[in-house]
């Protein structure tokens, strides 16, 4: 069974949400904290093709493109991919997934193995725009991947200034964006839409600033998340609901998870679930962020007290019960944490020091 499980997990779920691990990359500020790289660039994909004259047992690909922008190194016009591709034959779980047509920013550096330039799933290598032209517009003035490398590598660009409407389509003649300006400055309300035709999100601006009630829904016109912002700052609550889903492979999974029948998981996936909640207070502070389960229960919740800059870390266990309770204040963990079985008996309990490490001497178990 335990076999049978892993194997439909991989079917359902991509490779890099599920088996890829990569070391986690910190955010950048300086061209110092992008040296392991020798090409960077925004790119439009042209080709995908088999890599060859390359003595390697691992899979790896080519990829051929046109370079939109470049931020470092020299013009060329195509690069090594770790990992396999739809196209080829073979697959790993760090394929990139990259498809003919998509933009993407890529993250290159000198493979002493392959002695080639190489890019792949755990760069920094990020899509921007997808094939169908469809790419990431949630707010206008957010600091893109693109502008932050453009700050960085001093690349002068001078923004289009707008007024009065603005509608911009794909490329199969579907509405994208509508928004208004006035005096180059965006105003009044705003909506976007995916290349289907679906409502992506309605929204509103007031001077340049976000204002009021921002809602989001899926490429199946489902409402996704709720927020809602004064002069740019985020207040009261923001919440997100799970996308349904009902497929066969995805009842099967959490049947299994969660030892019920499917009966009993189509009718506890068919019903609209809140996943996360945000609230906010005035000045745009969070004051706690819960997390729920498929079934509506909570599995985490972190309450802030931003005056203290203190924390409540919460877990609970699949039956409600609270499973594990630690402090943190300034961002480290302090006071004692406490664990609880699924009938609330109290298991454990440790005490951390002024560095937020476990006080070994102090762990008892019940």
């Amino acid at each position: 069974m335990k076999l049978k499980l892993i194997f439909v997990f991989f079917i359902l779920f991509s490779a890099k949400t599920f088996a890829c691990s990569c070391a986690i990359k910190p955010y950048f500020k300086t061209k110092e904290d992008l040296d392991e790289y020798s090409f960077i660039a925004h790119i439009k994909v042209n080709g995908i093709k088999k890599a060859e004259n390359i003595e390697t047992d691992s899979y790896v690909h080519l990829m051929n493109f046109e370079i939109l922008e470049l931020y470092k190194g020299e013009q060329i016009n195509n690069i090594i991919v770790s990992g396999s591709h739809p196209l080829l034959e073979g697959w790993t779980s760090c394929d990139l997934g990259e498809r003919v047509n998509d933009e993407w920013i890529i993250f290159g550096y000198y493979n002493e193995h392959l002695k080639k330039l190489t890019t792949g799933y755990c760069t920094r290598s990020k899509r921007i725009k997808v094939f169908n032209g469809f790419e990431d517009i949630k707010y206008p003035n957010q600091l893109t991947l693109k502008k932050k490398l453009q700050q960085l590598f001093e690349i002068e660009k001078n923004e289009p200034k707008y007024d009065g409407k603005r509608i911009e389509y794909y490329q199969n003649g579907n509405k994208q964006l509508e928004e208004n300006y006035e005096n180059g400055i965006l105003n009044g309300p705003r909506m976007l839409w995916y290349p289907n035709e679906t409502l992506q999100s309605t929204q509103n601006y007031n001077n340049g600033k976000k204002n009021g009630v921002f809602k989001w829904f899926s490429t199946k016109g489902n409402l996704t998340k709720t927020e809602k912002f004064k002069n740019d700052i985020p207040i009261d609550t923001t919440t997100i609901w799970r996308e349904i889903d009902t497929s066969y492979l995805h009842l099967k999974i959490y049947s299994d998870l969660n030892d019920v029948d499917l009966k009993q998981s189509k009718n506890i996936l068919s019903k609209r679930k809140i996943w996360i909640e945000r609230i906010f207070n005035r000045k745009g502070q969070i004051l706690s962020n819960i997390v729920y389960r498929q079934n509506g229960e909570k599995e985490n919740e972190t309450i802030y007290y931003p005056e203290q800059d203190r924390e409540i870390v919460r877990y609970f266990h699949k039956n409600g019960t609270l499973s594990s309770e630690m402090f943190r204040e300034k961002g480290i963990e302090t006071g004692i944490y406490k664990e609880w079985d699924e009938n609330g008996v109290l298991i454990k309990t440790w005490e951390f020091d002024e560095k937020g490490k476990t006080k070994e001497e102090t762990v008892k178990k019940y």
